[in-house]
């Protein structure tokens, strides 16, 4: 079964500790239903999760979109963890080389991120081409279906940030942002 990843959320100081707790909640949940369908699935859990996507046919058809959803549950979460809580791969370079500062990347990234309609995630993703984009999916839809890598996550479901910004997007958006440029990574 696959476990969950244990990520520090000490030094999160624009989240508070009420939200990463229902983050934390939702994570498990995911993580728990993936790991059951699996079970029913059969699956021998011997390629990763990111590999359960170019795998789909070995599960049964009835599973498949529940299974989807649950591993974009898991796979979204643990990015955005990664990039609320430590260093991710250095990327500044590639922002740099497409979006020339990082003040225009964060302008475009949050322009972006402030069209996704309803619940769901803004990536930084790497497409086939190898070429930085900047996409929404809604719900739990992951990068990964379409072959893109995902870089950097945002959660912009209302658990993200309800409780700490209320209805200001912006601002959770703002410190979200602020918080990778912050680190020594980008």
């Amino acid at each position: 079964m696959y476990k969950m990843i244990n990520f520090n959320f000490d030094k999160v100081s624009y989240l508070s500790k009420e939200t990463i707790y229902y983050h934390i909640i939702l994570y498990n949940r995911y993580l728990d239903n993936l790991n059951k369908l699996l079970i029913k699935n059969k699956f021998d859990f011997n390629i990763s999760k990111e590999d359960i996507i170019r795998n789909l046919e070995l599960f049964n058809i009835e599973d498949r979109e529940s299974i989807l959803f649950n591993l974009g549950g898991v796979l979204n979460h643990e990015l955005y963890f990664k990039c609320i809580t430590s260093n991710i791969d250095n990327i500044m370079d590639i922002i740099i080389s497409k979006y020339k500062s990082y003040d225009n990347f964060k302008n475009e990234f949050k322009k972006i991120a402030l069209t996704l309609k309803g619940s769901g995630y803004t990536f930084l993703v790497l497409d086939t081409s190898n070429n930085l984009d900047i996409i929404n999916l809604s719900n739990q839809m992951t990068p990964l279906i379409y072959n893109f890598k995902p870089l950097i996550a945002l959660d912009i479901w209302e658990h993200a940030y309800y409780i700490d910004y209320k209805v200001d997007k912006n601002l959770y958006i703002d410190e979200f942002l602020n918080n990778l440029n912050s680190k020594k990574y980008l």
